[in-house]
């Protein structure tokens, strides 16, 4: 058998499913930032979606971001503490060795399934999102616009500044004007920002036309589940990213 290492299977192992995380990730994002002008329109665009609230999004980014920093974690405690680099492959029992090697094959394929996965719901939100900029023209419009009619207005006010939505406010006060004679607060807040708002009139018309819950509707059911998750559900996940590193454990002692 050749002279390698346990460790050196193990990073072999995780490299390999890191660089098609990284892939599956990186195309999704490469089009979604092609979407906006600039850097800066990207970014502005990025924090925007935390007051989409879209159920379980969140959860999503940052369960992902956990369960892919995990596993590394793991190789890099069982190196440190297990002799794992020093045991050979060859030192080790032919069928212990086919049913490991089995096991780790398995894993690295359902880690690619989840990468895939990821992919989908990352391009699942930039289609949603780029019908906003056949609709308004701009996509950091739109997703402003559909945070306000949201119900989010003092909020988004406050937390976007200069960039408010005076253009739609103030078709929400002319109804609110004819049905109750009063300016709602969370209006009047964004109506002392006019002056420093440039929002396009023609988009208030054909994203009301559109629905405020467009990209809710057709999102939540890709990314409620991780609101969801149980203890024992994220547990088991935990379990699974630290396969590798218990097994590589196994094989050493």
């Amino acid at each position: 058998m050749p002279e390698v290492t346990l460790a050196a299977i193990g990073i072999t192992l995780l490299v390999v499913t890191m660089i098609f995380r990284i892939i599956m990730v990186g195309i999704s994002l490469r089009k979604f930032a092609k979407m906006f002008e600039n850097k800066k329109e990207f970014r502005e665009g990025i924090s925007i979606f935390k007051y989409l609230e879209i159920p379980g999004l969140e959860n999503f980014v940052r369960q992902e971001i956990f369960f892919t920093i995990l596993p590394y974690t793991a190789l890099g405690l069982v190196i440190i503490v297990s002799p794992v680099s020093e045991v050979m492959v060859g030192d080790i029992n032919f069928l212990t060795l086919v049913i490991s090697i089995f096991m780790f094959v398995t894993w690295a394929l359902m880690d690619f399934v989840r990468s895939y996965i990821i992919n989908r719901k990352l391009e699942a939100v930039r289609k949603e999102t780029s019908v906003l900029r056949s609709i308004s023209g701009n996509v950091l419009d739109g997703l402003k616009y559909v945070v306000y009619i949201r119900g989010s207005v003092t909020r988004t006010a406050v937390s976007l500044g200069k960039r408010a939505l005076v253009g739609a406010a103030k078709d929400k006060i002319k109804q609110s004007d004819l049905e109750t004679k009063k300016k709602p607060l969370g209006i009047a807040a964004l109506i002392a920002l006019e002056k420093m708002i440039s929002f396009p009139e023609r988009v208030i018309g054909k994203i009301t036309d559109w629905g405020k819950d467009a990209i809710d509707e057709k999102l939540k059911n890709k990314f409620e589940k991780y609101s969801e998750r149980t203890k024992l559900r994220l547990t088991v996940l935990t379990m699974w990213c630290i396969l590798p590193s218990l097994l590589l454990l196994f094989l050493a002692y």
